[in-house]
């Protein structure tokens, strides 16, 4: 995470335990957490809330480990706190100031969180081009 967001990983810290550590070199922090306890409770608490299909396959892999069901996220509403968070990661907003136009943008490597935004909100997918 970056250095910006140290007050919530400190306090997904304070709620599950582990460890937080500054990356050499970078600007970053790194949450690491080793004991089993926190691990159950920290996959109780996101099981069922995560919607990129390749999070959800990391967090299927640990549920098999640890014998526990994964849960399906529910269908998505118009006012939804999810995302907010997918904003504050991964939006922008910005105005352009010849034609008075305010934009709201999100950009995501996978189209299928995109999908979801579009269905819910309305707007357009463009593929930018590196």
């Amino acid at each position: 995470m970056e250095i910006r967001d140290k007050n919530c990983l400190y306090q997904i810290k304070q709620k599950f335990g582990g460890s937080i550590k500054l990356r050499s070199g970078v600007n970053w922090l790194r949450y690491r957490l080793h004991h089993k306890a926190g691990i159950l409770s920290l996959i109780s608490a996101i099981n069922g809330e995560i919607r990129n299909p390749v999070r959800l396959l990391q967090l299927n892999k640990i549920c098999q480990h640890y014998n526990i069901s994964l849960i399906q996220p529910r269908k998505l509403e118009y006012f939804n706190g999810w995302f907010s968070g997918i904003f504050d990661s991964d939006g922008s907003v910005y105005m352009n100031l010849l034609s008075s136009q305010l934009f709201i943008t999100v950009s995501q490597k996978n189209r299928f969180i995109l999908d979801l935004i579009k269905e819910l909100y309305g707007g357009e997918i463009y593929i930018q081009k590196k």
